[in-house]
């Protein structure tokens, strides 16, 4: 399955392949242990109904630019199933700005691809305005929707490395949920690390999935010349 990020140029030989990881070692917090795979659930109890919110673009770009491959999003579910019974499973991000076979990728995983819409700032027709989006906004506003209209959902996990999450993290944590944080070891705030319940490292679940993660390598800047050049007479 080859799906590419269109307007990210960089990544045209980057395909839909199996990754390949390293067990993180960068103990977040206490709540963030490296290679544990979750706070252990009562097998005799009743079901936990899970919640999964995926900011689409920050673990794409993540993997992307420190593992040099695209998600697995079936390791990224099962880890999520970990947790309860997945009942709701959505992914936010601009469509249109990548590969029309993301969304049956996405939906082979039950996961619904929410449109969220860019804005390009700055002059009309240039190209020196830069792009925004609002799919962090959308994504807590469906998060707290989501927390009232179905009170039965009592774990939330959010895919995401970005420290703006922290407040949405807050929230839920205050009305009982249990708030579960998966993102990818060099790019994950330490402070969205310590306000979750539990935070799991993508790279553990790819080791844990025997898909041994390497960082991408980047390439070595050319040295230097020394001296002065002459002029040519």
């Amino acid at each position: 399955m080859g799906y590419q990020n269109q307007p990210n140029q960089q990544s045209q030989s980057n395909q839909w392949k199996q990754p390949s990881p390293q067990p993180s070692s960068d103990p977040m917090s206490t709540r963030a242990v490296a290679g544990n795979p979750g706070p252990k659930r009562d097998e005799s109890a009743e079901p936990q109904d899970v919640a999964v919110f995926f900011d689409f673009e920050n673990i794409v770009y993540s993997t992307r630019n420190c593992l040099n491959l695209n998600p697995d999003f079936g390791v990224l579910m099962d880890c999520c199933r970990s947790f309860g019974r997945v009942v709701i499973a959505r992914a936010y991000a601009d469509w249109r700005r990548h590969a029309p076979t993301v969304s049956s990728i996405l939906h082979a995983q039950d996961i619904d691809p929410v449109f969220v819409p860019s804005y390009q700032y700055g002059r009309p027709g240039t190209n020196n305005g830069s792009i925004k989006n609002s799919v962090d906004m959308h994504l807590c506003v469906d998060a707290m929707r989501v927390l009232y209209r179905y009170p039965h959902l009592n774990v939330f996990v959010l895919i995401s490395g970005d420290r703006d999450f922290i407040p949405l993290v807050r929230a839920l944590r205050m009305e009982g949920k249990m708030v579960i944080g998966v993102g990818v070891t060099d790019t994950t705030s330490i402070y969205l690390g310590r306000a979750v319940d539990h935070f799991v490292f993508y790279q553990d679940l790819l080791t844990r999935a025997g898909q041994p993660a390497r960082p991408a390598v980047r390439p070595r800047p050319r040295p230097r010349r020394q001296g002065r050049y002459r002029s040519r007479r």
